[in-house]
């Protein structure tokens, strides 16, 4: 076989990390640019994730897409004009978390074959954070933080004017759709904590450059926690009562 004559991938662009939008979500554009002679016969370019193929096009027909990306891809895009690499695009339009893999692009003929790959990374973000503060009695106070709906899973960190509180209790639970619930919370004396310490809650996902924190102070004499429907309900009566 003639080198010069092989198909040969020479740049394949992709993003390192996708952070879903579903509400107004920019489509996801994986590029593989290769070299092909003329004289190569059988043409066939194919995108599989984790090994497992998703995507096929041969340029003497319509591209199609496989698996759960059937209905997720955009296979009408045409990265060129050129007969030969109109549709050797794959983009996604509609991503899912659990796209997060290795991304190969593999192209071959009768002659030759080549291929390259890239890891990538798709996040769902949270739909909740917070991070809060109860004065549970005289003695103690509960200090907490909560994650909803984010996917994958990631780490979580409570720290009390700089310090990394290390005795903590996490609570980790994933709905249907196996988006994460996870709830960290520590139990600090109340005479430790002065008067408008910083409390910071942060959740990182390994391995992305995803990154969040939240703050607020603590308060002695106050509480964050919010009443729920059930308090303010038996308070109108209470209240009611009084006046009877």
């Amino acid at each position: 076989m003639n080198p010069c004559n092989s198909v040969k991938i020479t740049k394949l662009s992709a993003p390192d990390v996708v952070v879903i939008n579903e509400n107004n979500q920019e489509p996801i554009v994986l590029d593989c640019e290769y070299e092909i002679n003329s004289i190569e016969k059988g043409f066939v370019l194919k995108w599989l994730l984790d090994g497992s193929p998703i995507y096929q096009w041969i340029p003497s027909r319509a591209p199609f897409a496989l698996r759960s990306f059937k209905d997720r891809v955009n296979v009408s895009y045409e990265a060129s004009s050129e007969q030969n690499y109109k549709h050797r695009a794959l983009v996604i339009t509609r991503p899912l978390w659990n796209f997060t893999g290795e991304y190969l692009c593999n192209v071959q003929t009768y002659e030759s074959n080549d291929r390259k790959s890239k890891k990538i990374q798709f996040i769902q973000p949270e739909t909740k954070f917070d991070v809060s503060f109860d004065n549970v009695d005289d003695e103690f106070a509960v200090v907490r933080c909560s994650v909803d709906g984010i996917a994958p899973k990631p780490n979580v960190t409570l720290r009390i004017n700089d310090v990394q509180q290390l005795d903590i209790t996490e609570q980790v639970t994933q709905s249907d759709d196996n988006l994460y619930h996870i709830v960290v919370h520590t139990k600090q004396f109340r005479e430790r904590l002065s008067e408008g310490a910083s409390i910071q809650c942060e959740l990182k996902i390994p391995g992305a450059n995803y990154i969040k924190t939240k703050d607020i102070s603590y308060s002695n004499s106050s509480s964050t926690k919010l009443s729920t429907p059930a308090t303010i309900m038996i308070s109108i009566v209470m209240f009611l009562i009084s006046k009877l």
